[in-house]
């Protein structure tokens, strides 16, 4: 393996890490709005 291979490989993992990380924390952020909300709605579950 080249080291230029390597270093795009590298890179573009990198990438993705901080990409799957920001995504996550979206999605945790969403989830506890989420939350919030459904503890201020009235219980839909039983319909």
């Amino acid at each position: 393996m080249s080291s230029n291979a390597f270093l795009t490989a590298l890179t573009h993992h990198i990438y993705k890490g901080v990409t799957l990380h920001a995504s996550y924390a979206r999605c945790k952020c969403m989830g506890v709005l989420c939350c919030k909300l459904a503890a201020f709605t009235p219980n839909t579950k039983d319909i």
